[in-house]
């Protein structure tokens, strides 16, 4: 019998496409915001939330040239005074799976009334504190999840940010196609992705990407950490180099999302030369090479997903049910 985790996985090619086809309905209220009505863009989450949000303010930052960041719930919670002003108005993003995060929903609470906010809440709960704090919500219920460990929605809600940035300025984004595309690169892979476990005793994994996968590469760090208890980092590619690269070993894994592959070859050479596995996720591992690079992370994500629920399994552990954590954080 298949796990919550591994069902949810293979889910989020369909629940995409379910997006795509609401996405008027998604968009309706939110893409009638005009951003020049802002001083700054900010996206507030925690865990795999915040890692969305570091994406999503990449994505903003690729398109326009308001000033945006983004930050932990908890830094915007204890440290306002350092990323907001009484004279600014901001456009706040709040991201959360639960709408329960308590970071989340507190920092939410306490911009909303102390400073000049319009807070869109990102979430999958309809009935969430979330969603009573945001003036415009949305929720993507289709990416619901019943595991702990956050796959498919973390899909979903990048997806989500990069339709609205794109509609906002008038491109367009992917179509079912490309779903179904990277839904068969998936399940062409799964079998290779099971092999690197047996290849040798790999302990220590490394994830690097520059510009959005920088993202990516935090969130498969987690994936790896939560499912399967390995010691994992995400790096910007080239940050690499500057110290951290001291402790590869031949047992270390590397999985590049090769935004800038000329330079991020090089680096793959080099980790290799200092014994580590390079698996370098570009047209060399079969990706296609005619694809806009803002949607590569189609690809992308479900490879990490994928490797954090074999690994689980091949250590003998239940990715359901991932040592202390609970699927919201919710705090006293």
């Amino acid at each position: 019998m298949k796990t919550y985790t591994e069902l949810e996985i293979e889910s989020q090619f369909e629940t995409l496409k379910r997006i795509l086809e609401r996405k008027d309905e998604l968009l309706r209220e939110v893409k009638s915001l005009n951003i020049k009505d802002y001083d700054e863009v900010v996206f507030v989450g925690c865990g795999s939330s915040y890692y969305i949000s570091l994406i999503g303010v990449s994505f903003f930052r690729k398109l326009f040239s308001l000033p945006s960041e983004a930050i932990p719930g908890g830094e915007a919670l204890l440290s306002p005074d350092i990323h907001f002003k009484s004279d600014k108005r901001y456009l706040v993003f709040l991201v959360s799976r639960s709408g329960e995060s308590t970071e989340t929903v507190r920092a939410g609470e306490f911009l909303k009334k102390n400073y000049n906010t319009k807070i869109v809440s990102l979430t999958t709960e309809p009935e969430s504190s979330l969603v009573k704090i945001g003036d415009i919500s949305i929720i993507l219920d289709e990416a619901r999840e019943k595991s702990v460990v956050m796959t498919q929605s973390f899909t979903a809600m990048v997806t989500f940010f990069l339709l609205l940035f794109r509609t906002w300025k008038g491109e367009k984004i992917f179509g079912i196609d490309l779903i179904n595309k990277a839904g068969e690169f998936y399940l062409n892979k799964r079998e290779e992705i099971k092999e690197l476990l047996k290849e040798r005793e790999f302990e220590h994994f490394v994830f690097l990407g520059q510009g959005y996968a920088y993202g990516l590469t935090q969130e498969g760090a987690l994936k790896v950490k939560e499912m399967s208890i390995g010691f994992s980092e995400g790096f910007h590619s080239l940050e690499y180099r500057h110290g951290p690269k001291s402790i590869i070993t031949r047992r270390s894994l590397v999985f590049m999302f090769p935004l800038f592959p000329e330079e991020e070859k090089k680096l793959a050479k080099e980790l290799e030369s200092l014994g580590g596995k390079v698996v370098f996720l570009g047209e060399e591992w079969g990706l296609p090479g005619d694809i806009n690079k803002e949607f590569l992370y189609l690809f992308w994500i479900p490879i990490f997903h994928e490797f954090g629920l074999q690994r689980a399994l091949f250590k003998g552990l239940n990715p359901d049910n991932p040592k202390n954590l609970t699927k919201v954080v919710k705090l006293d």
